[in-house]
């Protein structure tokens, strides 16, 4: 709002700029903050009590650019001419609010700092708010406990991930198959009883699915080779389903954009015997005949896939598009197999593989049509021991 103010005659006259902030201003903020602290880190809704759950107005609109000249981030050349303007302004917590503009927080709470957490914050309300019902999916995954290790799976890793491919949890929480709390031993005792656990959680998740009407699946899982193909194996073929990859160079689950770059190629080591066949997949690490065990001799027919233009190596998985390319020489080979070793019992699986790779292992075995795959988990001297069988 505005009061002019001059002398009879009108001449000179002045606009006082006041405090208060129009309805409208008022309004737009509110809905394009989403009702939430725009500050970073805090997201608190602020139209509704935390402890009662009654409804009520305590945000606060801070200026990015002080009211006053003397005021935080005031005294700039850069100031709006209408310091009540909803670019200027922020819907935030008296918390955040107060931590903004005490003096000595002002060398980090920049006009620069604040202006793009704004930005960030609208954005991501707007990209959310514009979901529509078919963006929908059900997030499961799946963390560990590695050489005494929690490795876990948040929650808001899983919403970042899910936002940049525009879909969102329909659950407020992801279904975890969490053994994190449980020391990974390579025995048949520990192998078997995860199994059983995978078999009941992934039982219960597709009961709810299904009851639910949904008809998308994301998967985050990390954990042992053999736990993450049995879990690929209890994926549903006829639901469609994204795997996630955590990666190790920005530690995030976002996948890359774009077509990927990385190629594969299938290394065929012919055998005496055609009822003896070794499957070995060298993608995150080179596995050498000395690695495997000592039955797997010259009788065994060796299928290797591994990369085509680079050494193998931890940082290859990129993109989605690198995923589904190893999903169909993957998948091309078993078909190799199956024709050229009709006899065939099982395939003994060895395998150097990012984590969503040795799901698609699992998943892409045709449940009637395949062997049985003997998996193999590397022990501490690199060496391979016989883990679980599955299908």
């Amino acid at each position: 709002m505005t009061k002019k103010l001059g002398d009879k005659n009108k001449i000179n006259a002045i606009t006082e700029t006041t405090r208060s902030i129009n309805n409208e201003t008022k309004l737009l903020l509110a809905v394009k903050s989403g009702g939430r602290c725009e500050f970073f880190g805090c997201n608190d809704y602020l139209f509704s009590d935390k402890i009662t759950k009654k409804n009520i107005k305590w945000g606060e609109f801070a200026h990015i650019y002080a009211f006053k000249e003397d005021g935080p981030r005031g005294n700039k050349k850069l100031r709006p001419d209408n310091i009540n303007d909803v670019d200027n302004l922020m819907l935030l917590c008296p918390s955040c609010h107060t931590k903004i503009d005490k003096m000595k927080n002002l060398p980090f709470y920049t006009v620069e700092i604040l202006r793009k957490q704004k930005k960030e914050h609208e954005d991501r309300i707007k990209l959310v708010s514009g979901f529509k019902n078919t963006n929908k999916t059900k997030a499961l995954g799946m963390s560990v406990s590695i050489e005494n290790e929690a490795i876990c799976v948040s929650e808001d890793e899983i919403t970042e991930a899910l936002m940049a491919e525009s879909r969102y949890q329909y659950q407020e929480k992801p279904n975890m198959i969490d053994f994190s709390n449980v020391p990974s031993e390579n025995t048949q005792l520990y192998w078997k009883s995860k199994c059983k656990d995978i078999n009941i959680m992934t039982e219960k998740f597709y009961e709810q699915l299904k009851r639910d009407g949904l008809e998308h699946v994301s998967v985050f899982a990390i954990g042992p080779i053999p736990l993450l193909v049995y879990l690929g194996s209890k994926l549903e073929n006829k639901i469609k389903t994204q795997l996630f990859q955590r990666h190790r160079d920005s530690e995030s689950w976002k996948w890359n954009d774009g077509v990927g770059k990385v190629g594969y190629k299938l290394n065929i080591i012919n055998g005496k015997d055609k009822s003896k066949v070794a499957l070995v997949l060298s993608l995150s690490g080179k596995i050498h005949q000395a690695h495997l065990p000592k039955k797997i001799d010259g009788g065994f027919y060796v299928y290797e896939i591994t990369l085509d233009n680079q050494e193998p190596n931890f940082y290859f998985l990129k993109s989605k598009d690198d995923l589904d390319r190893f999903g169909h020489i993957y998948s091309k080979t078993l078909s190799e197999i199956r024709n050229g070793h009709p006899k065939l019992k099982e395939i003994h699986l060895f395998s150097a593989i990012p984590a969503p790779i040795a799901v698609v292992c699992g998943r892409a075995l045709n449940r009637k049509a395949d062997t049985s795959f003997k998996i193999y988990n590397p022990t501490n001297g690199a060496q391979f021991k016989y883990a679980l069988k599955i299908n």
